[in-house]
């Protein structure tokens, strides 16, 4: 006999029938509230994986990303990139910047999120201007993806499910910043991300 059933004989034997109602509604809200917390933040979570975080993706990326409805998930090293890697995810960022906590370039990291995820949106961000962006995140795609979109969140158009392994869109610090361009970063990465 389950705990539940249990402790509701017990209620039921010490309160009376005329608790009946409020000590029933008492257990189907607690064992509702107890599902919805258990697992509806599971599945309605939009976990997007910080790959290869440096402190500009940490500091100011991670609070846009919580406002923009996401919850970031941030890698600490190589084996926990391949931990998060088997889970599920909406999709990656990787910072451009030279050094980071994962001990590994951004083409490494690219390619271990493909191995795991072929189809998965990866974004760029990075502190550099858009055309650096753009060639280093050519780089970093080169041998996996065959003639990539690069776009700024200013240009973006959202892209088919088909085109999507293809198409990469760049975060610049300046796109964080309060205005028009924040205002475009969160439009493009809520249309890339969905």
């Amino acid at each position: 006999m389950s705990p539940r059933l249990i402790l509701l004989g017990l209620v039921l034997r010490h309160a009376g029938p005329t608790k009946l109602k409020i000590t029933d509604e008492i257990f189907v809200t607690f064992g509702i509230l107890k599902f919805i917390r258990r697992f509806v933040p599971m599945a309605l979570e939009k976990r997007i994986l910080l790959a290869r975080p440096h402190a500009f993706i940490v500091s100011e990326m991670r609070p846009f990303l919580v406002e923009t409805g996401y919850s970031p998930v941030r890698v600490e090293s190589l084996s926990q990139l391949s931990q998060e890697l088997r889970g599920s995810l909406n999709g990656a960022i990787l910072s451009t910047a030279v050094t980071s906590s994962v001990d590994a370039d951004v083409a490494t990291v690219f390619r271990l999120i493909r191995q795991a995820h072929p189809h998965l949106p990866v974004v760029f961000a990075g502190m550099a201007s858009f055309d650096t962006m753009k060639v280093i995140t050519e780089r970093a795609v080169h041998g996996l993806v065959s003639a990539p979109t690069i776009s700024s969140p200013r240009d973006y158009r959202a892209v088919s499910a088909s085109t999507r392994s293809s198409s990469f869109l760049v975060l610049r610090k300046e796109d964080l910043q309060p205005g028009d361009s924040h205002s475009a970063a969160i439009k493009a990465l809520r249309a890339y991300f969905s």
